[in-house]
């Protein structure tokens, strides 16, 4: 999974806190982007932030980022289907972590978004997956991968 990850397209890294991953959302109508602000107060940022999903990714930079460090060795142990997407669930105690700045995060669940949640150049590519993980501390960051 190490050079899958380093050899696709890294989309989004982002943090954001653990209470932002329950809500009842969608991609139209009164759940749909535009309104996600309004759904609930965890979600107030949507309306205000800057990096909230879904993104369109129409520029790029030159940068000299340091590889993003994986560690999957495990696979899940539940698929469920929660209404949004595909989740696959893992065991509490995994061993499947990346590290972003010396920090470890343990990855708690992935998930697929058919077609993709996010843009580039305004294009949705054919899926999406989204590795979500935690820190000791919480902290919830996110890897999307085209």
């Amino acid at each position: 999974m190490n050079h899958f990850l380093s050899k696709a397209t890294l989309l989004t890294l982002s943090i954001m806190s653990s209470t932002a991953m329950a809500s009842h959302w969608s991609y139209e109508g009164e759940g749909s982007p535009e309104h996600w602000g309004a759904l609930s107060e965890e979600y107030k940022t949507c309306q205000t932030g800057m990096n909230q999903s879904p993104i369109n990714i129409d520029q790029s930079a030159n940068a000299h980022l340091k590889p993003l460090k994986t560690h999957y060795t495990e696979g899940p142990i539940t698929l469920i289907n929660n209404g949004h997407t595909i989740q696959a669930a893992l065991k509490s105690a995994t061993a499947d972590t990346i590290t972003i700045d010396g920090t470890p995060f343990t990855l708690q669940q992935f998930h697929f978004h058919a077609p993709s949640e996010n843009t580039v150049h305004g294009k949705h590519y054919a899926m999406e997956m989204h590795l979500v993980h935690k820190d000791a501390n919480g902290a919830i960051a996110v890897v999307a991968v085209m």
